[in-house]
């Protein structure tokens, strides 16, 4: 990492840059940089601070809430973000930015800190005065679909944009019969994968698919496997443990169960680039059905265990990283856990469900 210099030296817009980066491939030294500048009373906080608002810097309002959490005895720095957050309450949008901010100002008094033109009603609602359009209830679940749904899309428009890329590529570079005919094979293929993608959006599914039952979690992950693989990349299943099919059930929908593995399955075909082998160890302890996953890829870094599930952890790109907070939203809907085990020299995902 280069010198960051003096925070006097840097601007905000370069310490905004800066804590942007971290934010995404390195949350735990994000958090200490914040902290770091509180501790500093940096004269750019505040811009810094204004400059995380816009809808789309909802990363670094969660760090900035978390960070608040856990300076949380500590009043002083605590202090300098709070107003912040109270601003961001009214209108936050992004699902995992929203809780990470309520948690950071559970027990504050927001009179203390505005003008009194919101009541503390409001602000501890994290809502807008007026009569709103919809309720909190019918918003939140549009946010929580709508933002799986986009996340599948975009997960999905890298194969034909990167057809198209190569095909006007060619085009440019030169203008004979073999390159059409490239282009020509190309732009099947790009046609091929947004009809891919077609298929993905089409959201005509019937009521079933949210609905609580009793589900054989084995049967479930092989249908689904198989749903994933007509699709995508060509993932195969193994199951272990000591019992036969259909195995144990756990109460679950549809919806939810695929919020979890769909992510977790395209996580394990990211690393590996393509086709891979995810391995599913099933076992009932204390009530529970626990399932230790593992696949061709090197797992996760000792470095990654405390931040995985609770941050927007990615190692491909700064607008990356929501998958593993889906399956951690998903599974707590679940009455379920999600986290990061020891496994040899490894470190791998365990989830557990109460059994049905």
């Amino acid at each position: 990492m280069p010198r960051r210099g003096s925070d006097e030296d840097n601007s905000a817009d370069d310490m905004y840059r800066q804590l942007r980066h971290m934010a995404a491939s390195d949350p735990r030294t994000a958090r200490e940089r914040l902290v770091e500048l509180l501790n500093g009373d940096s004269p750019h906080l505040r811009q810094l601070l204004d400059l995380m608002t816009p809808p789309s810097e909802g990363r670094l309002r969660q760090l900035v809430a978390n960070t608040a959490g856990a300076v949380r005895e500590n009043k002083q720095l605590r202090d300098r973000l709070v107003p912040h957050l109270l601003q961001w309450q009214r209108f936050e949008s992004d699902e995992f930015a929203k809780p990470a901010i309520n948690a950071a100002l559970r027990g504050v008094d927001p009179t203390a800190y505005t003008n009194g033109s919101v009541s503390s009603g409001d602000v501890a609602a994290g809502i807008d005065v007026g009569d709103p359009l919809f309720s909190d209830q019918d918003i939140e679940v549009y946010r929580w679909v709508a933002g799986r749904l986009c996340h599948r899309v975009r997960n999905h428009l890298e194969l034909p944009a990167a057809y198209l890329a190569d095909a006007i590529h060619g085009a440019a570079a030169i203008e004979d019969d073999a390159v059409r005919a490239g282009i020509t094979q190309t732009l099947i293929e790009a046609q091929q994968a947004f009809r891919q993608i077609a298929r993905i959006v089409d959201f005509n599914i019937g009521d079933e698919h949210f609905i609580w039952r009793a589900v054989a979690i084995i049967p479930w992950l092989r249908r689904m496997t198989e749903t994933y693989r007509s699709k995508h990349e060509p993932i195969r299943l193994e199951v272990t443990g000591e019992m036969n099919e259909p195995g144990p059930s756990i109460m679950a929908t549809d919806l939810l169960l695929e919020v979890v593995f769909w992510n977790l399955w395209r996580n394990a075909a990211q690393e590996a680039n393509g086709a891979c082998v995810v391995k599913v160890k099933v076992s009932v302890r204390d009530k529970k059905v626990c399932l230790l996953l593992g696949d061709d890829g090197p797992g996760f870094q000792a470095s990654q265990v405390s931040e995985a599930f609770k941050l927007r952890l990615s190692t491909r790109g700064e607008d990356r990283g929501r998958g593993l907070l889906e399956v951690a939203d998903a599974v707590q809907r679940l009455q379920g856990t999600a986290r990061i085990v020891p496994i040899g020299n490894e470190y791998r995902i365990e989830l557990s469900f109460p059994i049905a």
